[in-house]
């Protein structure tokens, strides 16, 4: 080292150090770009079907046998809970 006070140039090891550092926040920067990319991404993939037009198909076939019911308990606001057959 030229300069005896240490004013005019960084020493070697406080060059490294300098240099270290600004790769780690550059990394960091990208990671946080890269998250919020990705955060988006996927946001993207589940919101993007609400908007997409709805159909309806035609599900399994059950086959439904009619029994007379031996018991019929209807709750209070009107909804059946549950219908006991023979």
């Amino acid at each position: 080292m030229s300069d005896a006070t240490g004013l005019g140039k960084l020493s070697a090891s406080r060059y490294w150090l300098n240099q270290s550092t600004r790769w780690v926040v550059a990394a960091g920067g990208a990671g946080v770009i890269g998250a919020i990319t990705l955060i988006f991404a996927y946001l993207l993939w589940v919101v993007a079907p609400i908007f997409v037009p709805g159909d309806i198909e035609s599900g399994e076939q059950f086959l439904v046998v009619e029994r007379s019911p031996v018991l019929v308990d209807v709750s209070e606001n009107g909804e059946t809970l549950m219908r006991l057959s023979a």
